[in-house]
């Protein structure tokens, strides 16, 4: 069987052989899995099909996890002030092997934009939680937030 590619969980049901025995799923080294699976890292996950007793498993193959979104963004000027633009610049959001197809930003003063390259401004001083969302090509989502501090 040929590695497939998945963004989401696996959800490995169990089901029962021909004789009522329960087969249950494992990894690449025999050891049963829950029945949702979704590593942390990418890379080729291998569910096996275990059949209780027996000593080869019923179903082996390969699924292909793809690499996840990683999250990031500038701030210009670097000491900004209340009443001027403020740029935040995702562009150096990415993912290995693939495109962010989308950047949402969160200001923490109730105020929201879109967008890789966005310009705000704070109406006030103080210190804002600035949290942007990137969701790659396949809806997979990171989330980065940072304070940033307006005089």
């Amino acid at each position: 069987m040929n590695a497939a590619s998945t963004s989401h969980p696996l959800r490995l049901s169990p089901s029962f052989s021909p004789d009522g025995k329960e087969l249950l799923w494992g990894d690449d080294k025999g050891v049963e899995v829950a029945s949702t699976t979704n590593p942390g890292n990418c890379g080729t996950v291998k569910p096996r099909l275990l059949i209780p007793g027996g000593s080869q498993p019923f179903f082996s193959g390969g699924v292909e996890k793809p690499a996840l979104p990683v999250a990031a963004f500038g701030v210009s000027p670097a000491a900004p002030k209340h009443g001027a633009a403020v740029t935040f610049n995702g562009g150096s959001s990415h993912e290995l092997g693939g495109k962010i197809k989308a950047w949402a930003w969160k200001f923490g003063d109730g105020h929201t934009a879109a967008g890789a390259k966005v310009s705000h401004r704070f109406a006030k001083a103080g210190t804002y939680k600035v949290t942007l969302t990137v969701t790659d090509a396949a809806g997979q989502h990171a989330t980065v937030t940072r304070k940033v501090k307006i005089s």
